[in-house]
């Protein structure tokens, strides 16, 4: 598959897009935004978007794996713009950041990861 990333990452950097934020449903249920609460402080899930070689190598990930990323464990979030005219909210972490790769998940398929903070 060909990765038309904008982008050459170096290092060992990881560019992801954060899916597990904002308002979700699950089952039909609304389940609220819990960013900058107490709540929101657990890891992420996010979909690898595009990695250095380093990356590659080092990690065994590829784009479109799903992953669970430490609390805190991104970068701030950039707009990046591809050569189709598509814009997309990009987010970096890097392999040590990672908490496992999780298989047999899409977007349809996502957990609620709940905090541990009360």
């Amino acid at each position: 598959m060909k990765n038309n990333f904008p982008v050459k990452l170096i290092n060992e950097w990881i560019a992801i897009e954060i899916v597990d934020q904002g308002i979700r449903e699950k089952n039909g249920i609304l389940l609220p935004d819990d960013d900058m609460q107490n709540a929101g402080i657990r890891p992420r899930i996010a979909k690898v978007l595009s990695l250095s070689e380093k990356a590659k190598e080092d990690s065994k990930l590829e784009v479109d794996d799903y992953i669970l990323v430490k609390h805190l464990g991104w970068t701030r979030s950039v707009e990046l713009a591809y050569d189709n005219g598509l814009e997309k909210e990009v987010w970096f972490t890097i392999k040590d950041k990672i908490v496992s790769k999780l298989n047999d998940l899409d977007e349809n398929n996502m957990p609620i990861i709940k905090s541990e903070i009360k």
